[in-house]
């Protein structure tokens, strides 16, 4: 599986996007460099590939990218970032539920 993660350039936020639903409400003032910024940070690129939706060139390298990864290697395999492993999430669990305090 190959996603196509879209980078918005200048990032989208409160300051420049008010009509976006969502934005106006948003509890701070930073910006989205991406459709999901963990995966752009994560470099994953035969299973994520990055690119500026405006520019048409960058559009063709990708999927160019893409289509000659799954050429040379039609195997298919998963891959789940650390934070998603199912240890990482009882963990992520406990600290939530170590820190409230429910009785008081």
């Amino acid at each position: 599986m190959t996603y196509f993660n879209p980078r918005f350039d200048p990032p989208l936020s409160i300051a420049n996007h008010r009509e976006v639903s969502g934005f106006s409400i948003k509890p701070n003032a930073l910006g989205w460099t991406s459709q999901y910024p963990f995966l752009e940070s994560a470099g994953v690129e035969p299973y994520v590939y990055t690119y500026n939706i405006f520019d048409a060139a960058d559009v063709r390298k990708r999927l160019r990218q893409a289509h000659e990864h799954w050429k040379r290697n039609p195997v298919r395999t998963g891959f789940l970032p650390e934070e998603f492993l199912p240890e990482n999430f009882f963990m992520r669990i406990y600290t939530l539920i170590s820190f409230q305090h429910f009785c008081n």
